[in-house]
C-alpha cells in the first residue's frame, strides 16, 4: 500500500502541483525509495533518501535487545544481569543515542562522536578510562572532565561494564555511527507520527474504510492538529447548524490542555536534557545497575 501510494504521489507531482518530491523521509523500510528508484519518476533526476531521527534513535535499543537475546543459552557468556547489561541500562544507553543525535544537527562528525562518547564513558573505570571524547569544560555533563576544568579533586567511578560487554557492544556502536546513515538523519527531520496517530483514531487502519471516510479522517484531524479540538469542535458544529453545549467545549478544552502539556514535555531542549543528564550523574548511587558519569 505504501509502495503504491508513494508512486502515485511522486508522478503526479509535476502534472498536478507544477513540482518535484527531492527526498523521502523514510522510516527504515526502504521499498518505497527502492520502487521510486527503479520507475524513475523524474527520468534522469534522482529522489534522495533520508531516515526519520526518531527511528533510527529506536535502533539502538532493538540492537541491544538483540545482544541480549543472542548472548542467552547453554555455552554462552551472558551479557545482561546485575552489574552487566540491564533493562534500565538498555533505556538509558538508547535515550543517550537520541540525544546525540538530535542535539549536532547537520553536523555529522559531532554526532560520531557524541554517540562513541557515550560508548567509551560506560566501560571506563579508575584504572583503564578513556574519555577523550567527553566534552571538556566546567559545564561538562561528564563531571571527571568538569572536576578537573575546576581544579577540583577526580571523583571516581562508581560502575563500568565490564570488559567482554564491552567488546560485545562495539560493533553496533560502530554499525550505529557509520557516516552514511548519519548523513541519512543530519538534518534530523521525522516523520509526523503525531498527525498519523490523529488520523487513525478517527479511521482505525485495522478496519476498511471507504474514499469518503478516509478524506473526512483526514481533514478533521488535520484540523485538530493546527487549531486544536476546541475549536475544531466548534467550526464543525457551527457548519451543521449546531450550537456546542459548554460540556461539549469543557471536554474539548481539557484534552487541548492534555495535548499541549503532552507536547511541552516531548519536546524539551538539548538544554534541559543535558541538565537531566546532570542530575543524574549527581544522584546516582552505587545501588544502582547503572549510574551514567560514573
Amino acid at each position: 500500500m505504501e509502495v503504491e501510494a508513494g508512486l502515485i504521489l511522486f508522478k503526479r507531482s509535476l502534472v498536478k502541483h507544477s513540482l518535484r518530491y527531492t527526498t523521502v523521509l523514510s522510516d527504515g523500510d526502504s521499498r518505497t525509495f527502492l520502487a521510486l528508484k527503479e520507475a524513475k519518476v523524474y527520468g534522469f533526476i534522482e529522489v534522495e533518501k533520508e531516515d526519520c531521527v526518531n527511528h533510527v534513535h529506536k535502533r539502538m535499543g532493538t540492537a541491544l535487545c538483540n545482544v541480549l537475546s543472542k548472548h542467552k543459552g547453554p555455552g554462552l557468556e551472558p551479557v545482561g544481569g546485575r552489574g552487566r547489561l540491564t533493562g534500565d541500562l538498555v533505556t538509558k544507553l538508547s535515550s543517550y543515542y537520541g540525544w546525540a543525535l538530535k542535539s549536532h544537527v547537520g553536523d555529522t562528525e559531532a554526532m560520531e562522536k557524541a554517540v562513541m562518547a557515550s560508548y567509551h564513558h560506560i566501560k571506563s573505570n579508575d584504572e583503564e578510562s578513556n574519555h577523550s571524547l567527553c566534552p571538556d569544560g566546567p559545564d561538562s555533563w561528564y563531571r571527571q572532565n568538569a572536576a578537573k576544568s575546576k581544579g577540583q579533586p577526580m571523583p571516581k567511578h562508581h560502575y563500568n561494564l565490564p570488559p567482554d560487554v564491552g567488546k560485545a557492544l562495539l560493533p553496533l556502536y560502530q554499525r550505529l555511527s557509520e557516516k552514511q546513515l548519519l548523513e541519512r538523519c543530519q538534518r534530523g527531520k521525522m516523520q509526523n507520527e503525531s498527525l498519523h496517530s490523529l488520523i487513525w483514531a478517527l479511521a482505525s487502519k485495522e478496519r476498511h474504510a471507504s474514499l469518503f471516510c478516509m478524506e473526512a479522517a483526514v481533514a478533521e484531524a488535520v484540523l485538530k492538529f493546527n487549531a486544536g479540538c476546541k475549536r475544531t469542535s466548534a467550526s464543525i458544529l457551527h457548519e451543521l447548524c449546531m450550537n456546542p453545549g459548554q460540556k461539549c467545549m469543557q471536554r474539548m478544552e481539557e484534552k487541548d490542555q492534555c495535548c499541549s502539556a503532552a507536547s511541552q514535555h516531548k519536546c524539551a531542549s538539548a538544554e534541559n536534557v543535558q541538565c537531566v543528564l546532570r542530575k543524574h550523574h549527581k544522584g546516582a548511587s552505587a545501588q544502582t545497575d547503572f549510574a551514567p558519569g560514573a
